[in-house]
């Protein structure tokens, strides 16, 4: 990665935006946010509306359009930011639009997704976007950034209050998406226990994560930090990730590699024996295998630094 690479990326269910008042507030507070890309997801953009909406926005636009009344994504590059665009490919629903380019010489795929509520058009969804990423057959040095509305939160009990409905057809066609392309779930990641929602209910009160970043596993050391914000004009929050080069950030334990010496230093196995069953209890309602066994690794390396 270009070791000067510094953007951030914004994503928000919109939850429409062909009114002209409502679409200028929407790019006004995404600029105000310091954002280069922009998704945004539930645009109800068509083809005709596009010419028009340029003139509110001087940087590039590339979208999947849905109908005047559902669906389509939108992904917004400011004028400012150093984009070379490689291919877009979008499916035909206004589902998802994948931008493959160069961002400050950063080789990246940015995919901005909005999931149907569905749960068989939710799996049929993310077997498409899994055939077409690997159709595709893109470089292995781009670096993948999924971002947008999910519509099923990944940890249920982390990520969910009030209903309990829980999607687990849908969870396991995201899950197999992470594996494939090893993705993590970075905000997760960095806030394991935390309890933030993106979307609410008020009657009766429902609460659910359902919008987050999926991004490269080794990718993890370029992130800045992500949050979760108030949106405008919509019942989602957006989520925000800062992405910064690695010689500028201070070093973390998230990215592992198991040197295997350690197997052969007392000390060392001592200590993984000794707090193993201290870690699993700390990390109880982690019922997620995958991120507990992410959060377990980031205590062995911190470990491992005060020994040696």
């Amino acid at each position: 990665m270009n070791n000067n690479a510094c953007f951030n990326v914004l994503s928000l269910n919109v939850r429409e935006i062909r009114d002209l008042t409502k679409r200028k507030s929407i790019f006004t507070w995404v600029r105000n946010r310091k954002a280069d890309i922009i998704f945004l997801q539930e645009t109800y953009s068509m083809s005709d509306v596009i010419d028009s909406w340029k003139y509110q926005w001087p940087g590039d636009m590339y979208y999947s359009h849905g109908s005047n009344h559902s669906k389509g994504v939108l992904v917004l590059i400011r004028e400012t930011l150093s984009f070379e665009l490689e291919s877009v490919k979008k499916d035909t629903q206004g589902r998802f639009v994948i931008v493959e380019a160069l961002v400050q010489e950063c080789p990246v795929l940015l995919i901005n997704s909005h999931a149907p509520n569905k749960t068989n058009e939710a799996t049929d969804f993310y077997e498409n976007l899994w055939s077409t990423l690997l159709e595709s057959d893109y470089d292995q040095d781009y670096k993948i950034v999924i971002g947008g509305d999910f519509n099923a939160p990944l940890n249920f009990q982390l990520d969910s209050y009030g209903s309990k409905t829980e999607k687990r057809e849908v969870v396991t066609k995201i899950r197999e998406l992470i594996l494939d392309f090893n993705l993590v779930d970075i905000w997760r990641i960095r806030n394991s226990n935390k309890r933030r929602y993106t979307w609410k209910q008020k009657k009766p009160l429902v609460q659910r994560r359902l919008d987050y970043w999926l991004i490269s596993d080794d990718f993890q050391d370029d992130i800045d930090n992500t949050d979760i914000i108030w949106g405008i004009k919509t019942d989602h929050a957006a989520i925000v990730v800062h992405i910064n080069s690695f010689e500028n950030q201070p070093p973390g334990p998230f990215y592992w590699k198991l040197n295997s010496s350690l197997l052969d230093d007392p000390k060392y196995i001592d200590l993984i024996k000794d707090n193993v069953p201290l870690w699993l209890t700390e990390f109880k309602e982690v019922l997620d295998k995958s991120l507990l066994w992410d959060l377990i690794r980031r205590r062995d390396v911190s470990n491992v630094a005060a020994v040696s």
